[in-house]
């Protein structure tokens, strides 16, 4: 991979990380995304493979927090929904 494909793929992955911050909500999530931004922006600048691939590991990391938040709400949710239900059911 040359300099400017590493700086590409990193221009990439920030752009889908930019469209994790709205739901970047905890600590921990704001920290991932930080330390994934910091390091992607660094190889967008100076094409460094060390520095893609470190960004990368925490792209990873911040989009599973903020999937298994998504999952547990949607899951919440659903319990709500069929508790109501069940409830409509026998009034």
């Amino acid at each position: 991979m040359t300099e400017e494909d590493i700086r590409h793929r990193a221009g990439s992955m920030l752009s889908g990380l930019l469209k994790l911050d709205a739901f970047a909500t905890s600590a921990a999530q704001r920290r991932s995304f930080k330390e994934a931004r910091e390091h992607l922006v660094r190889a967008a600048k100076n094409g460094e493979r060390a520095d893609l691939q470190i960004g990368s590991y925490w792209l990873a990391v911040v989009s599973d927090q903020i999937r298994t938040v998504q999952d547990g709400k949607l899951k919440g949710e659903l319990r709500a929904a069929r508790r109501a239900g069940k409830g409509k059911e026998s009034a």
